[in-house]
């Protein structure tokens, strides 16, 4: 009986990160679609939810319940997103557009450049879809049910930024390498926080919105022109 016991412990996780996997990772073998992405990243949110729930009827352990001060996880989720958009757009990108001799392929966020409308729908849509559903699934999903397992901070953080960089094949091998990184700063500041996700979705969604604002604006053309790359 204690067998059984001891070895459905890791079970349940495991059958749980299949499932995400499944859901996730589908739309990438099927023709290329924003709206299906974004339909299979809502569908994993809330599928995150309904485990969290089911098993410890609570959402804490996902991260989106902390007590942490509403200000201050608003002041640091605004400073490393700051800090991390630094570090991804002008340090990270280069450095590896450099080394592999690809630029990241991001032409499908062209059709934004100067056009007002499509830049709002981009921004409501990434910090639905990119700041807060990627956050619940893989920081406070497949990171925090990895440690689970493996009881490594490390791992999980390692673990959890490929899985994060699998879904944006589409960026090429520049971008995927990019976005990995960009996995362990983001998981490292899930860990950094106490498991605070607030902290890291605000930080993702202003990376993210200061790169759309750049692109709507043309300022990255002009930036990059003027640093040489």
């Amino acid at each position: 009986m204690s067998s059984s016991l001891a070895l459905s412990k890791p079970t349940k996780p495991l059958l749980q990160l299949a499932i995400i996997a499944i859901v996730i990772y589908l739309p990438q073998f099927l023709p290329p679609g924003m709206w299906l992405s974004i339909g299979s990243l809502v569908i994993c949110t809330l599928a995150v939810f309904f485990f969290a729930w089911n098993d410890e009827k609570s959402l804490k352990r996902t991260g989106v319940i902390n007590a942490g001060s509403f200000l201050s996880t608003l002041l640091l989720g605004i400073l490393y997103g700051v800090i991390f958009w630094v570090l991804i757009d002008w340090v990270f990108t280069p450095f590896i557009e450099k080394l592999t001799g690809q630029v990241t392929d991001l032409t499908r966020f062209d059709k934004l450049r100067g056009d007002t409308k499509v830049f709002a729908r981009m921004m409501l849509s990434i910090w639905i879809t990119a700041a807060f559903c990627e956050e619940v699934v893989f920081r406070g999903f497949i990171l925090e049910r990895i440690k689970v397992l493996t009881g490594k901070n490390w791992l999980a953080i390692l673990l959890s930024a490929v899985a994060f960089a699998l879904i944006h094949l589409y960026q090429g091998p520049s971008g995927i390498t990019i976005t990995f990184l960009a996995g362990i700063l983001f998981g490292w500041l899930f860990i950094r926080t106490g498991y605070n996700l607030w902290v890291c979705i605000i930080a993702h969604g202003l990376v993210d919105s200061l790169f759309l604002f750049l692109v709507y604006s043309n300022l990255d053309l002009k930036l990059k022109a003027l640093l040489g790359w």
